[in-house]
């Protein structure tokens, strides 16, 4: 046994002492958090109580291959709550399987530093589209869920895109992408029935690469200007082509020939006054023509200890937030929805909204480095929820609460 120990770690001090021999290289860095949380709604007129799961579960290592390329791959296990044959076999009588555990790559990418305000980056990533979905990391999240403009923006794809943290010493940033249309992540406005096939003609593949592709893509770009930690916008759009047929009910539903999105968003932190707001946007919600979607929030927090009200050890954060989601659609597609007899869209495309009011306070273990533990609590208070309820719990957008809802989190990071 002792020899097995002694092998092992030969085998893992041999390569970090080459990598420390390398001047040009730095790391690798090994990160990661956990986030374990606890819920309950209130009201559903059903069985109620508390329920827990693994939120998100991240592991990464990140570093510097040679001078000038970094690397950085990402890991999750996400909504870790049950066992895995059961997520897709177990139904509960009424016709879907219940959800579970989502484990995959979550950013695997290359950065290559080309010059002072051009770098290059390729791989899988956040699309540059939303303040709030790009510049905010799960581990640092003021409030335990993301905004509803989670279903409106981009989350993850493959592609390649050039960028600039501070162009030119101005505080100014961008980013400027393009990305294959058919590998967005789930939870996003381009992720539907209707984004156009990743292939075309020809062959569609020799061995792990994808040989011709549709001719069809996403493009995003991301504007933005930072001249303190007091204040922070960026302005962010994409579009993305769509080419497949929409079936309801076996009615034709018009197809949208490309879906767009845009947002604009400010934050800052002024003395341990935080604020956060934005608005989100997108045409084709969903890849049916005529279909239109948006959102928008307003965020508070106020930190006492960096305000100088509480000591170290009592690094309270008291949050809150309002926002409101909308969904709406044309006469044509109101027509076409009543026509495929489907009660549920025909409902929400006449202007159907969902506000949520969040109560939250944050409590961080340590105020000089707050997010390596922390426990988060958020309630949750819906309104304008009778279109949603009657559609099915599951018709409410991404993050949307549909009944009162208390949530508590613990998290740890490294």
């Amino acid at each position: 046994m002792k020899k097995t120990l002694i092998t092992a770690a030969l085998g893992l001090a041999l390569p970090m002492a080459a990598i420390a021999d390398d001047p040009d290289k730095h790391g690798p860095v090994l990160f990661g958090y956990m986030q374990i949380a606890g819920s309950q709604q209130f009201g559903t007129g059903g069985p109620e109580g508390i329920v827990f799961s693994g939120n998100r579960i991240r592991l990464g290592v990140k570093g510097q291959a040679v001078r000038g390329v970094d690397y950085f791959f990402h890991y999750k296990w996400d909504r870790l709550w049950q066992s895995s044959p059961y997520n897709t076999s177990y139904n509960n009588g009424q016709g879907f399987a219940l959800p579970g555990a989502n484990a995959g790559v979550q950013d695997a990418y290359l950065d290559i530093h080309l010059l002072p305000y051009l770098s290059g980056q390729a791989g899988k990533y956040r699309i540059p589209l939303g303040l709030e979905r790009v510049q905010y990391s799960g581990a640092q999240l003021p409030f335990i869920q993301r905004s509803m403009t989670q279903s409106l923006g981009g989350n993850r794809s493959i592609g390649v895109m050039l960028h600039s943290p501070d162009l030119y010493r101005t505080k100014a940033y961008y980013a400027v992408g393009i990305f294959d249309n058919n590998s967005v992540d789930v939870g996003s406005a381009f992720n539907s029935y209707n984004v156009a096939l990743p292939v075309g003609g020809g062959q569609t593949q020799v061995g792990g690469i994808m040989a011709n592709g549709s001719g069809r893509y996403l493009f995003s770009a991301m504007v933005g200007y930072r001249p303190s930690p007091m204040f922070n916008v960026a302005l962010s759009g994409a579009q993305a082509g769509g080419a497949q047929m929409y079936t309801l009910n076996g009615v034709r539903v018009p197809a949208a020939k490309n879906i767009t999105a845009w947002t604009i968003g400010v934050d800052g932190n002024i003395h341990g006054l935080k604020y956060l707001a934005e608005y989100a946007a997108v045409n084709s919600y969903g890849g049916i023509e005529g279909l239109g979607a948006s959102d928008w929030y307003v965020a508070g927090l106020a930190n006492l200890h960096e305000m100088h009200l509480t000591p170290d050890w009592l690094d309270l954060e008291p949050a809150i937030r309002f926002e409101s989601f909308q969904m709406g659609g044309n006469a044509g597609l109101a027509a076409v929805t009543r026509a495929a007899r489907v009660k549920s869209i025909a409902g929400l495309v006449n202007g159907a909204t969902l506000n949520n009011l969040t109560l939250g306070m944050n409590y961080y273990f340590n105020a000089k480095n707050p997010h390596a533990a922390k426990v988060q609590l958020n309630y949750v208070i819906p309104s304008r929820i009778g279109d949603w309820r009657a559609a099915g719990n599951g018709a409410g957008p991404g993050n949307g609460y549909l009944y009162n809802t208390l949530v508590v989190q613990f998290q740890t990071a490294f």
